[in-house]
């Protein structure tokens, strides 16, 4: 998939260096596990848990990317084919038959723009692949500039942990519950998951806070996110389940690195989150009101990442805005 132009993103100077590494010497941090259009979305499924990946390029016969889906792109998929559904028996028997399609049906299902495709050329940098993430896309897939075959796959998780030592240097202090979500999407622990991702398919969001008692409070919590829907590649029936066993499930199969509800106050800095996610496989963390017990916002990787190589840029902008308010109005002069 031919990447869209995107205009450059003014960048913090702390990160410059390696911002301006060539792409032409970067070891990449995740091997590229490719699949086909053709192949079907349960074994698509097990090619991400296997690998542990959540977005898998999908290559033509010459090893190029065609398109791409992530797991996201499943949920939405899955919830389209299960439209109809009204009973247990048939969300069950209708995503049995979903599974089964190929996968190319369900790329680009959710609507988002999943990953643009870098050449690695004289002069690239990893500012090219940053300022792609900066603007919309999850994910970029690095690729060798004449045979187009994928090199590697860098996500905003993976940028996060490269600037991981230059954070705690930052002076950025922005109100954390200003950088996240308000609209926190909760559900309790008795909601069945198919109900749960539908939820997620509805409002464009990749997780969902599971709370044990009153909803709003975060007395106990937990997190289900998209990723979780592999799950129903081995169990259709994991769908009717309830959210409580769902993450039961998650936990037993060894990933509990993707699945713990994080939580921070509203006290704590950008910084300080930021290095916590850096050194998780955490996307997400809840802010918590320690006098309430409410759940106030929800903060990604992405408002993060905005927030400290943009943040400098919005200062600018606000002064400028400043100045015009300030600046004498010109008198208009009649003809």
């Amino acid at each position: 998939m031919a990447g869209n132009q995107t205009q450059p993103v003014c960048f913090d100077t702390l990160y410059d260096d390696i911002l301006d590494h060539p792409l032409t010497s970067v070891q990449f941090p995740s091997a590229c596990v490719t699949g086909h259009p053709l192949m079907t979305v349960q074994d698509a499924l097990h090619s991400m848990v296997e690998a542990g990946i959540r977005f898998l390029p999908l290559v033509d016969a010459l090893g190029v990317p065609v398109s791409g889906v992530d797991v996201s792109d499943i949920v939405s998929y899955l919830c389209t084919e299960l439209t109809e559904a009204s009973t247990d028996e048939e969300v069950v028997k209708m995503a049995s038959v979903a599974l089964r399609k190929y996968v190319g049906d369900a790329a680009g299902m959710s609507g988002r723009n999943i990953f643009v495709t870098v050449p690695v050329v004289e002069g690239s940098t990893m500012r090219d692949v940053v300022t792609h993430l900066m603007t919309g896309s999850k994910r970029v897939v690095v690729a060798h500039a004449e045979s187009g075959q994928p090199l590697g796959i860098v996500s905003r998780g993976q940028i996060m942990k490269m600037f991981a030592d230059r954070i705690e240097k930052s002076d950025i202090q922005p109100d954390i519950c200003s950088v996240g979500n308000p609209n926190v999407v909760e559900v309790s622990e008795d909601t069945k998951f198919i109900d749960a991702l539908r939820l997620m398919a509805q409002h464009s969001i990749s997780s969902v806070v599971v709370s044990h008692g009153e909803l709003g409070e975060a007395r106990t919590m937990a997190m289900l996110s998209t990723s979780d829907v592999a799950l129903a590649a081995h169990n259709p029936e994991i769908l009717i389940a309830n959210a409580h066993k769902v993450v039961v499930a998650v936990h037993n199969n060894h990933r509990e690195a993707h699945n713990p509800c994080m939580s921070c106050s509203p006290t704590e800095s950008v910084c300080q989150i930021a290095q916590r996610l850096a050194t998780t496989r955490v996307h997400r963390i809840v802010v918590v009101d320690p006098q309430t017990r409410k759940l106030m916002s929800v903060v990604s990787l992405l408002d993060i990442l905005k927030c400290l190589y943009g943040v400098k840029q919005q200062q600018q902008f606000d002064e400028f805005c400043d100045a015009l308010e300030e600046a004498p109005k010109p008198v208009p002069v009649n003809p």
